[in-house]
């Protein structure tokens, strides 16, 4: 990792607890080659050169499979691959390692601690009790292949059509505990007046017990820390408020105080309690953008969605453009300012001069160059109504005219302070967030069908964003890498036996890893989120490298041996114990997950699919197999 300046963080961590249940596989599978051996009668060095030589290359191909199966997503172009790289990189790293130490220090440990004892039979080595019931099984399934067929197919099929009442989400819930409030007043409202708001509201949450720290951001919002977290752009009527607790468990309850706290102390002001997400998407979870040429129209479309947010109990809800300002407007009177020889630039001089300041200069302080503004006193600063009192200076006339001869009259009037555009067109987005505890999936799609029936001009036009929006970009982005990973995966698969049929065998027994996940998500009740589905493309990788074993086994023992189902049955059998150990410890290595908020998902995905889909595949594999071969296999 040092080598190719992959860090150590949150996501690394993670991967190497999943990597620490797959390296053993490789291991796996030569030691109990060589352990046969050895009670077989070998000598332990002969045991262990059988072993490696017997399915080295096999393994080689089964370790590529499995790193190809977490490329689609963390080789993606989008947000999502840049958040999860890593996974794929650390997982490369490591299972390649695992197989160069499993050809080489394994057999060497072994043919030290392995000693030679007498020959024992075949039918002795399996004759522990836990090889019984799969002996009877494989071979009732070989001897009926056709109704065991069926039976499979039936059951993949009940999973797959089960997967429809799986909740679905983008990214988990953090775990970190910190939340932030973001609060807005009236644009053009003096940076001074919010940092005085935000100074009492410090004040209080630094009392509240349970709270470690408040840390505040004026005029701009927090720098991005992690790739989580989105700054804000300088703004002199926003600030941030960053809160520490120290018990994860109590943050709604935080949060829903600070939020009655702000809204009781400071109720004209625009505000929005959050907690920092895993998501790489913005904080707006349902959102929807108008476009279209009049800001008018575009405020009453932003007006009707609203409506039926609120009607949804969506929270948080508002508007990019924000509120409407109450503005000041002076008529220019273009008569009499042509004939004093003062332009609509030197009236903004003036206006500028007397209300917020206007920039004369710049001081340099080291590398930093600060402004220096001029502005009129304190005093005739809040008299507006002596603006018309005050001088502009005329170019023309070389002297100072009062403002009252080119400005007929000063116009209090409500107008937009920002208008965002998007592609040069005007474009409002309005946002809402579900309350807490709540699916955003399900929310969305309450208010998805009223808002997109909204009549729209001519010349307008929606477009949605949020997690919606993203969701729809990591999957865009994964229909363009699959195929290509899963064809390269099965190419492999087929240069591997030289041949078709093994090939085809194999991948047959992909759809079954929706078994467990559709069942260990129901029963857990936890969502289908955008880093299961990598947990989800990985067990393809897992179960095709079990099942490349477990079928290169199969067409040794039917080329040393008698092509038979008797054969088929024993070549199974001898692959039940590294198989269901290699399946095992990656389910036992992902346990310590569970209590991670971000890879939980992810590991029930892949515990429940792994544990579920091998049972399946240990019958499915021999008995398709079976079929695949025909009459090349007598009875």
């Amino acid at each position: 990792m040092n080598i190719f300046g992959i860090e150590l963080q949150r996501i690394t961590l993670g991967v190497l607890m999943i990597a620490m249940g797959m390296l053993v596989d490789n291991g796996i599978v030569i030691a109990e080659g060589m352990l046969v051996g050895v009670r077989r009668g070998q000598a332990p060095e002969d045991a262990a050169a059988n072993s490696v030589s017997r399915t080295q290359w096999a393994l080689l191909g089964a370790t590529v499979i499995g790193i190809l199966a977490f490329a689609p997503i963390s080789l993606s172009d989008d947000n999502s691959g840049h958040f999860l790289v890593t996974l794929f990189q650390v997982i490369s790293i490591s299972l390649l390692l695992s197989w160069v130490l499993a050809i080489t220090i394994v057999p060497l440990i072994g043919s030290y601690l392995l000693k030679p004892g007498p020959a024992i039979s075949e039918q002795e080595l399996y004759s522990a009790w836990y090889f019984k019931p799969y002996e009877w099984t494989i071979g009732f399934g070989l001897r009926r292949a056709w109704t065991v067929s069926i039976l499979i197919v039936v059951i993949t099929v009940a999973a797959l059509s089960s997967m429809q009442f799986v909740k679905t989400a983008f990214f988990p819930t953090n775990n970190t505990p910190l939340f932030f409030i973001d609060y807005r007043l009236p644009e053009g409202t003096d940076i001074l007046t919010i940092a005085d708001d935000i100074k009492a509201l410090e004040d209080h949450f630094i009392g509240i017990s349970g709270v470690e720290s408040v840390t505040s951001f004026i005029g701009r919002g927090a720098p991005r820390f992690a790739a989580t977290v989105d700054s804000e752009q300088p703004n002199p009527a926003y600030a941030s408020i960053m809160v520490q607790v120290d018990d994860l468990t109590k943050m709604d309850e935080y949060m829903v105080e600070a939020e009655r706290h702000v809204m009781k102390v400071k109720p004209g002001a625009e505000f929005k309690v959050k907690r920092v997400e895993f998501s790489p998407s913005r904080d707006d979870k349902i959102a929807i953008r108008f476009s279209g040429p009049d800001p008018t129209v575009l405020r009453e479309l932003a007006e009707q969605t609203m409506q039926i947010y609120a009607k949804h109990n969506l929270q948080a809800i508002r508007t990019n453009w924000r509120p409407q300002a109450m503005q000041l407007t002076p008529q220019y009177d273009e008569d009499n300012a042509r004939l004093a020889g003062i332009s609509r630039n030197d009236l903004s001089r003036a206006l500028a001069y007397n209300t917020q300041g206007t920039t004369i200069g710049l001081m340099r302080d080291q590398d930093k160059l600060i402004p220096i503004i001029a502005r009129a006193p304190a005093k005739e600063r809040a008299d507006l109504g002596g603006l018309k009192y005050r001088q502009i200076w005329s170019p023309t006339q070389r002297r100072y005219v009062p403002m009252s001869q080119v400005v007929s009259e000063f116009r209090l009037e409500a107008g937009n302070s920002i208008i965002y555009r998007r592609d040069r067109i005007r474009t409002i987005t309005v946002s809402a967030a579900p309350q807490p505890g709540e699916n955003v999936n399900e929310r969305f799609e309450l208010v998805r069908g009223e808002v997109e029936a909204l009549t729209l001009p001519n010349g307008y036009s929606w477009e949605w964003g949020g997690e919606h929006e993203a969701n729809d970009e990591a999957n865009q982005a994964l229909t363009y890498r699959i195929p290509p990973a899963f064809a390269l995966m099965f190419f492999i698969t087929i240069l591997m036996f030289g041949a078709l049929r093994q090939a085809i065998v194999i991948w047959l027994t992909v759809p079954m890893i929706l078994c467990g996940v559709a069942l260990a998500l129901l029963i857990t009740n936890l969502p289908l989120t955008f880093p299961s589905m990598l947990g989800v493309l990985s067990l393809a990788g897992m179960l095709i490298k079990n099942c490349i074993v477990l079928v290169d086994e199969i067409d040794r023992r039917l080329a040393e041996g008698h092509k038979n189902i008797k054969t088929m049955q024993i070549a199974s059998i001898s692959r039940l114990r590294p198989v269901m150990l290699a399946a095992l410890t990656t389910i036992f290595g992902m346990s310590p997950l569970l209590t991670d908020d971000f890879f939980r998902e992810m590991a029930v995905c892949i515990m429940g699919g792994l544990f579920f889909a091998t049972l399946i595949t240990l019958v499915a594999v021999p008995v398709f197999y079976r079929l695949a071969l025909g009459r090349r296999i007598s009875h």
